[in-house]
């Protein structure tokens, strides 16, 4: 069953001015899944565009010399053949990219988490117990920081989307999303990923009790499409966007710029 169409604006994905070297290894894997996405179907349409122009050839052979009708009809259902598996794949390429994107995200998550602890010690402070042989094998304070932030972030890794994005707005107070139907929306974009990687797309329990409002059914199988994968790719992108943009603020986070500032000439 396909997913339900997201009733959001088209959000705004302009680049940055500045942002963090997480948001630079963002967009550079992004880039990459974009031109794959491009080639896989850029080569569907070489091969549905060759099967048309042999079909054409053998068609104004075939009106001069009978002969060629079944020549005719092989390259007929070629080209029909190469069009039908190609749709027929289709949902699986989006399946690919989407997940792909989706890993995307949360490596971004865990690597603004582990910039923000870096930057700001202090916010790793917790009732919890370090024991003393961890600390001890750290000879400098910088690198006991970078150690128990490399931690955190490994535990914080596998909590479920919605207590990712309620540590950072209790936690740091750094909301992840705006509204609380884009934060629905990226559980659901997650949780769809957790399903096509564990259970082959197909819905479990897990599934329906975080997606709260889902239409899908436990035993269904989710059915993406190419529409479906770039509008959550563009939402998350946006999402990253946005909140990179607030934690530089906030924390004062050490940046690069994107993009030349208004009334500057880009460097050549």
């Amino acid at each position: 069953m396909p997913l339900p169409r997201e009733n959001q604006s088209e959000p705004n994905n302009e680049l940055p001015k500045v942002a963090t070297t997480a948001v630079i290894r963002f967009l550079a894997e992004s880039l990459k899944l974009g031109e794959f996405r491009e080639f896989m179907f850029w080569i569907g349409l070489q091969d549905a565009e060759t099967s048309l122009r042999f079909y054409e050839h053998v068609q104004r052979r075939a009106a001069k010399s009978p002969v060629d009708s079944k020549t005719l009809q092989r390259s007929t259902q070629s080209q029909i053949q190469t069009r039908h598996t190609f749709r027929y794949h289709s949902p699986l390429l989006a399946e690919m990219v989407m997940l792909r994107m989706a890993d995307n995200y949360l490596t971004y998550l865990s690597e603004l988490l582990t910039t923000v602890f870096l930057t700001r010690p202090e916010m790793l402070k917790s009732g919890e117990q370090v024991r003393i042989d961890f600390v001890l094998q750290h000879v400098a304070m910088p690198d006991l920081v970078a150690s128990l932030a490399e931690r955190k972030v490994d535990r914080l890794s596998y909590i479920g989307m919605k207590d990712l994005a309620a540590y950072f707005s209790d936690e740091l107070k750094l909301p992840l999303f705006s509204s609380e139907g884009d934060l629905a929306r990226a559980i659901r974009i997650i949780e769809t990923r957790n399903i096509i990687v564990h259970n082959r797309g197909v819905v479990n329990e897990r599934y329906t009790t975080r997606v709260h409002g889902s239409a899908l059914s436990v035993g269904e199988r989710v059915a993406l499409t190419t529409e479906d994968e770039i509008q959550n790719s563009d939402f998350l992108a946006h999402a990253v966007y946005d909140v990179d943009t607030r934690a530089i603020a906030k924390y004062k986070l050490e940046s690069v710029p994107l993009r030349p500032v208004e009334g500057e000439k880009p460097s050549t």
